[in-house]
């Protein structure tokens, strides 16, 4: 089970994977280097075609426009030893270059951009609507993150209006994600990720959380 495989690191109550040397345990996200998207770089890019294949090409520009929103990134000058995208991998939205002429990624399971890629008309929605009127917040998540497990019991405690949704589970949410960390300029690469009346928090600090909501403590 993966659940049994994860050892998890919280910092500012955020969840990533953590990246072992031994065999039989996953990676953890913020092991990977961090890379820069740009259409000069050398890197290859992956896409699904609408068949459920995938095609790689070593151009940006040959990845078609409707499929630049969720194109998995290998960045070929780190050694392939550095990569691990055996179990992780980069994942772009190469629609809008950022101010510094780069593109915004995530760094998701190799599972996850497989099957989201092949499934783009199916969003898979597992978006939990919390009563009491419309939400003030969106919890990103995922299934295996004890922070987003606080963040959520935290929520529900305090009758705080929240819809959640698993970035894992719901292409969609992910790629919803991404757009926003792009615009933000911030990185997304761990979870939870909650907006809260527009604003995005990394990571769960509840009174972070109340000064956003107007109730600081």
């Amino acid at each position: 089970m993966r659940a049994s495989l994860l050892v998890i690191t919280i910092t500012l109550l955020a969840c990533h994977r953590e990246s072992p040397p031994a065999p039989g345990q996953e990676i953890q996200a913020s092991s990977l280097p961090r890379i820069k998207v740009t259409g000069v770089a050398k890197m290859l890019f992956t896409f699904a075609r609408p068949d459920g294949s995938f095609e790689t090409v070593e151009q940006m520009d040959k990845v078609p426009q409707e499929r630049r929103g969720w194109v998995r990134v290998v960045d070929l000058r780190i050694k392939p030893s550095r990569r691990m995208d055996h179990e992780l991998v980069y994942v772009a939205d190469l629609r809008e270059k950022r101010k510094d002429s780069t593109y915004p990624y995530v760094v998701l399971p190799r599972t996850t951009f497989e099957s989201a890629a092949v499934n783009r008309a199916h969003s898979g929605a597992t978006s939990r609507p919390a009563a009491g009127g419309s939400a003030a917040v969106v919890l990103y998540s995922t299934s295996w993150c004890p922070a987003c497990r606080t963040a959520r019991d935290y929520l529900t405690k305090h009758r705080i209006p929240f819809v959640e949704k698993d970035i894992e589970q719901d292409r969609e949410a992910a790629a919803e994600l991404l757009q926003k960390a792009r615009a933000a300029g911030i990185s997304a690469s761990g979870v939870p990720v909650l907006e809260v009346r527009g604003t995005l928090m990394q990571g769960f600090d509840p009174r972070k959380l109340n000064t956003l909501l107007g109730d600081a403590k």
